[in-house]
């Protein structure tokens, strides 16, 4: 008798026990777009672009069927421009490793070996600038979706989030490593900044090395992706103003 009143206590015990309330996200679809394009199209991801102006809002992709960058009009879904790209001859674009930002009547490129360049809505190469190299040598620079390159001024900032030498470095060359150079239209230079991953990054094991960037104003929001290390790079003065932490709640290991 006593071990089945025991038993009932602990039963109504348990059930009184408050509860855990589980979190949860309400998405509201405010406006929903269906676009029904007048060509066929296989564009990247990687690539794609959101572009508006003062004639309306475009889809800027890169076509892999009929190798083009075409602008997709975001309601007719009828194609506004296309840029016809070239793989033979001088303009040729056989080497390119990124379509980048828009300017005016241009396109941004990145090539390989490393190389920065623009694009002519004729789809003319107009220059190719070779990269300098900053204290280690860089094999590869890009630009897509995540690693975009943002026009400041007269400047074009880009990343280069990748180790040149993941299992052979130690973990005092990741001060070596700058993530971030820009390209001087006005003085046609190249320049590496001091900004690294942590000094920390290797202390529980080689982890890699990859990171995503958006830009608010004259600010660049560095957040790497195997790290909890946010930095704030700022483009006027051309240095790192703050790095804060940001560790998810979640994450408690390596």
């Amino acid at each position: 008798m006593n071990l089945k009143f025991v038993v009932v206590y602990l039963l109504l015990f348990w059930s009184c026990e408050p509860r855990q309330q589980n979190s949860t996200i309400e998405i509201k679809v405010l406006k929903e777009v269906k676009i029904e394009p007048d060509v066929i199209i296989t564009p990247n991801p990687a690539y794609v672009r959101l572009v508006e102006s003062d004639t309306g809002q475009f889809l800027f992709y890169l076509n892999h069927i009929s190798e083009q960058l075409q602008f997709l009009n975001l309601e007719s879904g009828s194609l506004a421009k296309e840029v016809e790209l070239q793989f033979d001859g001088p303009n040729s674009m056989r080497n390119y490793t990124g379509i980048a930002a828009l300017q005016k009547d241009r396109v941004w490129l990145t090539f390989s070996p490393p190389a920065i360049g623009t694009l002519s809505f004729e789809g003319e190469i107009q220059f190719k600038r070779r990269l300098s190299q900053g204290d280690v040598e860089h094999a590869y620079v890009g630009s897509n979706f995540h690693q975009e390159l943002y026009l400041y001024e007269d400047k074009v900032f880009g990343m280069q989030p990748l180790f040149m030498d993941h299992h052979g470095m130690k973990k005092e060359d990741i001060q070596k490593h700058s993530l971030v150079y820009s390209y001087d239209m006005r003085s046609d230079q190249i320049k590496w900044y001091d900004v690294y991953y942590a000094k920390d990054y290797w202390d529980r094991g080689k982890k890699l090395s990859d990171f995503s960037w958006v830009r608010r104003g004259d600010k660049l929001y560095i957040a790497p992706w195997y790290d909890h290390e946010i930095q704030v790079f700022d483009m006027k003065k051309e240095q790192v103003s703050v790095k804060v932490e940001a560790k998810s709640n979640h994450i408690n290991s390596f």
